[in-house]
């Protein structure tokens, strides 16, 4: 992950408003990215916290999430509760249309939740997309990183 895509990531998982310049539409500068919105936009998603720390992970490969964008983007989303999609478009280095198809199929399995939500910090009034993984996601990704692990470390049966 880049330094300014890193940057950003933290900024849109610690709620910083991201302020800086706007391009003519008002958008954000490139580069630029939202943080989450602070009139609550993003309330009413289910908990979807962690699994518990005790709870125990069960080394599972997991198709779905072994594609490398796939595990990537959800290495990124399981460090926070939720990200920008421009952030992890970014992080990840992907075209817009790349990290939907892929988003999707996460999705899809239930490991990821899509949310728009208006953005405070625009003045073209275009909804913002917010990503975050779900519990079954967080499990799954848990799961198939110790199955990695237990593969690399040569312990797998």
């Amino acid at each position: 992950m880049s330094a300014d895509a890193a940057g950003a990531a933290r900024a849109g998982a610690a709620g910083d408003d991201g302020g800086g310049p706007r391009d003519a539409a008002g958008g954000r500068a490139p580069g630029e990215h939202a943080a989450a919105p602070a009139d609550g936009a993003l309330d009413g998603w289910p908990d979807d916290a962690p699994p518990d720390a005790a709870e125990e992970v069960v080394p599972q490969f997991d198709e779905v999430i072994h594609a490398p964008v796939r595990l990537r983007a959800c290495g990124l989303l399981a460090g926070v509760d939720h990200l920008e999609f421009a952030v992890v478009r970014d992080a990840l280095g992907v075209s817009d249309a790349t990290l939907s198809k892929h988003l999707k199929v996460l999705a899809d399995a239930g490991f990821v939740e899509v949310r728009k939500a208006a953005s405070v910090h625009r003045l073209d009034r275009r909804r913002t997309t917010w990503l975050r993984l779900t519990r079954a996601g967080r499990r799954a990704f848990s799961a198939h990183v110790a199955e990695l692990r237990a593969i690399a470390e040569g312990t797998t049966g």
